[in-house]
């Protein structure tokens, strides 16, 4: 895996959890990155992804 990190925090505690899909144990979000676009998702009580922002790169 190549090292990515954070978008937001710039973190280096970021994990992969799936294709395109990355986890930062910093500041606790999840996010994507498809076709230079980095979408920031937040994950409610029950587990459920809500998109919060897109950001083009």
């Amino acid at each position: 895996m190549e090292h990515v990190n954070c978008p937001f925090c710039y973190s280096k505690d970021v994990g992969k959890i799936g294709t395109n899909q990355f986890y930062c144990w910093n500041c606790f979000f999840e996010y994507s990155v498809r076709n230079n676009v980095i979408t920031l998702y937040d994950i409610d009580e029950e587990g459920q992804l809500t998109a919060l922002e897109k950001i083009e790169q």
